[in-house]
């Protein structure tokens, strides 16, 4: 049976979906797995932020996370272009997380991680196989 379920979200996934869609899977799963206090975003005017998870002391805002998600299959430049674009928004990001519906090459992966490092963000990439789990 959970073969099947896999397969199952497996086709979903290569088929055509809503994006907003798509955040919403992907919002509800990372809620439910390690992101608690995910607050999604997403929309027109994120300021290309999906989702964020943010802590609060003494008053004073942290943003903790920042969840970018997408289909597009041009994955190291959509990272690059929503670094950047937090950056001209005055968002100090720190962590993304890289959440996609496509696979990604052990590669890509590699060099994702790299670029971002250079620019002092530390970037977890969960793809389709993290949905499928």
């Amino acid at each position: 049976m959970e073969e099947i379920s896999k397969d199952l979200i497996a086709a979903t996934l290569e088929a055509p979906i809503d994006w907003g869609v798509l955040e919403q899977l992907y919002s509800a799963v990372l809620m439910a797995d390690d992101m608690p206090s995910l607050r999604p975003i997403g929309g027109v005017g994120d300021r290309g932020m999906d989702g964020i998870e943010e802590s609060f002391f003494d008053g004073a805002r942290k943003i903790e996370t920042i969840v970018q998600i997408t289909s597009d299959r041009a994955q190291r430049g959509k990272v690059r272009g929503t670094i950047k674009k937090l950056r001209e928004n005055g968002v100090d990001v720190q962590k993304l997380v890289f959440a996609t519906r496509h696979p990604v090459a052990a590669d890509v992966r590699r060099a994702i991680v790299d670029e971002a490092e250079e620019d002092g963000v530390t970037v977890d990439i969960r793809d389709d196989k993290y949905l499928i789990a």
